[in-house]
């Protein structure tokens, strides 16, 4: 798994391991660990030369793989901070103290937690999600293609491998995002936010649905940006759910992107990239 991650595994080899990953979900889930793993073993600088010379010409030469370094090292950071208390140790010699300290660091959480979801929720609401049929006066003069995006989670280590992209859409246009669960037999319901990443590594929220997506049979790994399809078929004989979102294309500027799909109970389980050129 690690040569795989860093790029060390051949074409070949490289789908092979993404197969089994995509039709076995436990697996796929360990190979998500690893990689936490990998990241926890640079930033602590457990990693041979080699693996690190490896690990930053692959994770630090991008945006979206950099952001993700980014994100274990905030984790790992978090529970560090944890581990010492930032208070002074007689502070925490009384319980009553100790008790009143917790309680106002739950109530302000509490309260930042609060007025965040009403933040997102008022930005989601604000976006637009275009259906497939619109009567509009302005459509109808001015009709848009319906186009289908195909992503599959992570990204490929092959050593030949390029990022999934497409070409910007145009603004009438309508995108069906379809994001493929590996492993996953039976419909799931996921909350799905994207964000585009910015040079400095950092991000901008584009889009986030205002209810979880419940999925739906798929059939196969198809890239890129394509007619929709009525009927879907593939060549690839290897049936999953996922998840379909109908999006507007003036939602996609050039660069590159990440999509997150999270369960209803707030856990984060697929990650998506792609590059609109």
């Amino acid at each position: 798994m690690r040569a795989y991650l860093l790029g060390l595994l051949s074409d070949d080899e490289a789908a092979m391991l993404e197969e089994e990953y995509f039709v076995n979900r436990a697996f796929f889930l360990q190979v998500q660990s690893e990689e936490t793993a990998l990241i926890e073993d640079y930033i602590e600088g457990r990693l041979r030369a080699e693996e690190k010379q490896r690990f930053e010409g692959r994770y630090l030469s991008t945006p979206d793989l950099r952001s993700k370094v980014e994100e274990v090292r905030k984790q790992h950071d978090a529970r560090r901070s944890i581990a010492q208390p930032s208070l002074q140790p007689s502070l925490w010699k009384s319980p009553r103290l100790a008790f009143a300290a917790a309680l106002m660091l739950s109530l302000g959480l509490g309260i930042w937690l609060y007025y965040s979801r009403l933040d997102g929720r008022a930005k989601s609401s604000a976006l637009v999600q275009t259906p497939v049929h619109q009567n509009s006066s302005t459509e109808a003069h001015s009709p848009g293609r319906e186009l289908a995006v195909f992503l599959s989670p992570g990204i490929t280590k092959g050593t030949n491998s390029v990022r999934a992209q497409f070409p910007q859409p145009a603004i009438l246009d309508t995108i069906k995002l379809i994001l493929e669960l590996p492993g996953e037999s039976s419909p799931v319901q996921r909350t799905v936010r994207i964000f585009k990443l910015k040079p400095d590594g950092t991000r901008d929220k584009v889009w986030t649905s205002s209810q979880p997506v419940v999925s739906d049979l798929n059939y196969g790994l198809r890239s890129g940006l394509k007619p929709a399809p009525t009927g879907t078929t593939s060549n690839r004989a290897r049936a999953s759910q996922a998840l379909s979102l109908w999006l507007i294309g003036s939602l996609f500027q050039p660069g590159d992107y990440v999509v997150e799909a999270w369960t209803i109970d707030g856990k984060m389980h697929e990650t998506y990239e792609c590059r609109v050129t």
